[in-house]
């Protein structure tokens, strides 16, 4: 099945997206959802980046990272919400530098997204730069618990 933009936009398009319809288009959906990721519509973008990770298996990964990495962001909102729907390695992938994000909206997402068993990278933060106060990489769980009491990595916090 041949996928072109004007089906990744039909599906798209509207206000309420229909995103089992965009899992339907399959991988070929993936270079047009690329294009509209990285298009001068945001709202558009938001939505591709979203459709990406509806794909089966990690095929949308690539897609998905790409929108994380956006200055924009209600793209990187859309980044770590579509990483919800990866493989666990691959979410980990994706949110490793947005639950450690500027926006704390971004933040939120991101730490919502968190897989139940992720790798010790996104658990500690190990891999980000180090924080300019404290010389140490952020903990996502130090965000986490200071918010809402618990940490993704490992489960509810006494407070």
């Amino acid at each position: 099945m041949s996928v072109s933009m004007r089906d990744v936009r039909k599906v798209l398009d509207p206000e309420e997206p229909d995103y089992a319809a965009a899992a339907r288009l399959g991988a070929e959906s993936l270079p047009h959802l690329r294009t509209l990721v990285s298009g001068d519509d945001p709202l558009l973008a938001a939505k591709a980046a979203y459709a990406a990770g509806q794909l089966e298996g990690d095929s949308g990964q690539d897609v998905v990272t790409v929108a994380a990495r956006s200055e924009d962001p209600a793209l990187r909102v859309a980044a770590a919400s579509a990483a919800a729907s990866l493989p666990a390695d691959s979410a980990a992938a994706v949110l490793t530098d947005l639950v450690a994000d500027d926006d704390p909206g971004v933040r939120k997402v991101a730490l919502a997204a968190v897989p139940e068993n992720p790798p010790t990278e996104l658990a500690t933060g190990s891999s980000r730069p180090p924080s300019p106060r404290s010389g140490r990489p952020p903990s996502p769980c130090r965000t986490a618990s200071s918010r809402w009491g618990r940490c993704p990595a490992s489960g509810p916090i006494a407070v």
